[in-house]
């Protein structure tokens, strides 16, 4: 980015972002914590909602989580408003994602893709 086109402008207009989707505890809690039915996980698990994704994520004491593709949003790229983990995706489930984020955005499910190869899996 040439700096002489932004001097003088807010940061916030052209400060550099990154988009995040949230993932959820899945478990039901107590109090202010709803947590998601069974019910509803086995039919995110079963691909029906192209806006929930569920994953067992590897870190310490993480359980059951869901991804809201619908809760996208912009964060600050900046050291301190994120974490860097281990938990690295490879590419076949970095493909999954870029065909779950089509198929939730565009409404349609690539012929040759990853997706409809686990959808004729889950939902024979």
């Amino acid at each position: 980015m040439d700096h002489k086109l932004i001097r003088g402008k807010p940061k916030w207009q052209t400060a550099p972002t990154l988009l995040v989707s949230p993932f959820y505890g899945r478990d039901e809690g107590t109090g202010n914590r709803s947590g998601f039915t069974d019910a509803f996980v086995e039919c995110i698990k079963k691909c029906e909602y192209p806006q929930f994704f569920w994953e067992k994520l590897p870190l310490p004491g993480a359980g059951e989580s869901i991804l809201r593709f619908d809760h996208i949003q912009p964060i600050g790229n900046h050291y301190k408003t994120y974490e860097i983990t281990q938990y690295r995706l490879g590419e076949d489930a970095l493909s999954l994602i870029d065909e779950w984020l089509i198929w939730f955005i565009y409404g349609f499910i690539e012929e040759d893709g990853i997706l409809k190869d686990v959808f004729e899996c889950l939902r024979e």
